[in-house]
């Protein structure tokens, strides 16, 4: 997901700056969603489940 988000920063970004806002957005709340699900390169020590103010603040992100 990353991957294709940098491509398509590279093909469109700088065209206009709403894009470049939006692209800037989703390469957050990619960010923030592999933080939560402890994926690669987030992952946690342990299984437990991500803390509540992490959570909300993703929900708030969407």
């Amino acid at each position: 997901m990353l991957e294709r988000n940098e491509q398509a920063k590279q093909r469109w970004g700088g065209a206009h700056k709403s894009i470049d806002t939006w692209l800037h957005a989703r390469q957050d709340l990619l960010i923030e969603y592999f933080k939560l699900a402890g994926l690669p390169p987030y992952e946690r020590e342990s299984q437990a489940l991500p803390a509540l103010a992490d959570v909300r603040n993703f929900c708030g992100m969407l």
